[in-house]
């Protein structure tokens, strides 16, 4: 709790606000270290909050070369969650 609060780290950009996904849908806001590094003169910051589980599922394993049967097998027989069902 200490890093959170940390004036210097606070005013100089060095932490970054983050939204984690919790329970029934709701968010947990809290912050992260940013990293120490800069590109083209510019702080990188935060590109996306945190996904809830399952997001992304359907896209990371349709890249990975999954067919459309292998992938509702795997979610009917549970082995992977997905938020949003939205197969053919």
């Amino acid at each position: 709790a200490d890093l959170v609060d940390d004036p210097h780290l606070n005013e100089g950009g060095g932490l970054l606000p983050v939204k984690f996904p919790a329970a029934a849908g709701s968010t947990v806001s809290t912050k992260l270290p940013a990293l120490p590094l800069e590109v083209a003169s510019q702080k990188l910051g935060l590109r996306n909050d945190a996904p809830t589980l399952g997001e992304q599922g359907l896209g990371i394993m349709r890249d990975l070369g999954y067919s459309e049967k292998s992938i509702r097998a795997m979610i009917t027989s549970g082995a992977v969650q997905i938020e949003r069902l939205t197969l053919p």
